[in-house]
């Protein structure tokens, strides 16, 4: 019995030493955190359980396109950070909404267009096409801000406030005309350009025509040429019709084996039409011009040719036949077409 009483006065002896040096222990505290909607962000620290007396800082944290409003519960205030004391159990609510991004949109220079669509206010999140629209005589070159690139239509998302401008650029038109309509065409057969493109022009006669020059272009006397748009242009493209002489007919045998040549004198820019209408074997043809080059050849018969003399002189059909048993007969018509 009196062991037991010596164990109690110790106990008591212990409790009040320990209340005497402050080492009582202190009571625990629950700190429960909700956000509201659920998706529009978080606590940190995101609750638990705390000695009395702790101090807690706590901070929300906004999900992506949203933004904090305040605290609710046992906290208040606007700001994204608060602290509180824990001096018993406690419950806060943080407050998120949507964010709200601004766009902002221009054009340079200014008149040269529009952009749809324009400015105004987007909930965070939210994906829009928008478009680049050139006024008349202008066309669109890039964009610089939230869209980039030379495509005149981009793709835009609002995770911040966006500010951005379609750059245009001036443009000409390219016309192109032919003098008689028939006698050529040319490619490009003109268009939009913006200001300083040069283009490169180029004539395709259609025979029996050859063309002759160029009105308004950079160089009226060459084709293909070049014409630089730093204005509105009409460009002219003027061929000329040939004039056909008398058919030339030539009626040939030659040997097996054999090799002859028929001359022809043209001067430069004649054109020869003809047909070989050829024989048993088959011959060998090639056209030269004066200083001997291949202008043309072919190997068969009854095959349709032409072809444009490149200079003045004697060109020469030169016919080969292959075979060493057989004689054959060709038969050649031709005409020369000529400027007059």
């Amino acid at each position: 019995m009196r062991i037991v009483n010596v164990l109690m006065v110790l106990v008591t002896l212990i409790a009040l030493i320990a209340v005497a040096f402050g080492c009582s222990p202190k009571p625990m505290y629950t700190l429960t955190v909700a956000c509201t909607p659920p998706n529009g962000g978080s606590i940190s620290p995101n609750g638990g359980s705390y000695k009395e007396g702790t101090q807690l800082t706590l901070v929300a944290i906004p999900a992506m396109y949203y933004k904090f409003d305040g605290w609710g519960g046992q906290a208040s205030g606007s700001s994204n950070s608060v602290t509180i004391k824990m001096d018993s159990d406690k419950t806060v609510v943080a407050s998120f909404s949507k964010a709200s991004y601004s766009l902002q949109t221009q054009v340079d220079p200014l008149g040269s267009g529009t952009v749809s669509p324009s400015s105004g206010t987007y909930e965070g999140g939210t994906q829009i096409t928008i478009a680049a629209v050139p006024a008349t005589r202008y066309v669109f070159d890039h964009w610089l801000g939230g869209v980039s690139g030379a495509s005149s239509t981009g793709t835009l998302l609002f995770d911040s406030n966006k500010t951005i401008t379609a750059y245009f650029t001036r443009a000409y038109t390219l016309s192109i005309s032919r003098i008689p309509g028939e006698g050529c065409t040319v490619d490009p057969n003109g268009g939009s350009y913006t200001s300083g493109t040069t283009v490169t022009l180029t004539a395709t006669a259609a025979f029996p025509y050859v063309f002759s020059h160029w009105s308004g272009t950079d160089n009226d006397a060459v084709n293909p040429t070049t014409i630089t748009m730093n204005a509105d242009k009409s460009v002219i493209a003027y061929s000329k019709e040939l004039v056909a002489g008398q058919p030339v007919h030539i009626y040939r045998n030659l040997w097996g084996g054999g090799y002859l040549t028929e001359p022809i004198d043209l001067k430069k820019g004649d054109v020869v039409q003809g047909q070989e209408h050829g024989g048993f074997p088959n011959l060998n043809w090639v056209v030269a011009d004066p200083a001997g080059n291949t202008v043309k050849s072919w190997g068969g018969s009854q095959a349709n040719f032409m072809f444009t003399a490149d200079m003045s002189g004697t060109y020469t059909f030169q016919i080969t036949n292959p075979s060493q048993m057989y004689n054959t007969a060709y038969d050649l018509t031709y005409t020369i077409y000529t400027d007059p």
